[in-house]
């Protein structure tokens, strides 16, 4: 099983919702055209009363593939490429990690 894990924060001037877009964006490609065994997604969620974020991303997908081909086949997809020509001008940055579990 490899598992990827996308993580990133959102730039300041790409307006409001460009969170959600994104959000959105990556939900699209989730089951199609290749499904991932596993799929979580979603924004950073503070410790309730904490007065900084405690972390450095905003947002994170992590999600679990068969093995390291299955992932390929989802990265060399044209939806996939679709989405992260969308959603690459609204990320500040971004980290990325594959990791066999």
């Amino acid at each position: 099983m490899i598992r990827h894990v996308f993580l990133w924060n959102v730039r300041r001037d790409a307006g409001p919702d460009a969170g959600q877009r994104i959000l959105d964006a990556l939900n699209r490609i989730k089951d199609e055209p290749v499904p991932a065994v596993s799929w979580t997604l979603g924004a950073h969620a503070p410790a309730p009363g904490s007065e900084e974020s405690g972390g450095r991303w905003q947002y994170g997908l992590v999600c679990d593939y068969e093995n390291q081909e299955h992932l390929q086949s989802y990265y060399s997809t044209p939806e996939h490429a679709a989405v992260v020509d969308e959603i690459v001008p609204l990320i500040a940055d971004r980290a990325v990690c594959d990791f066999e579990l």
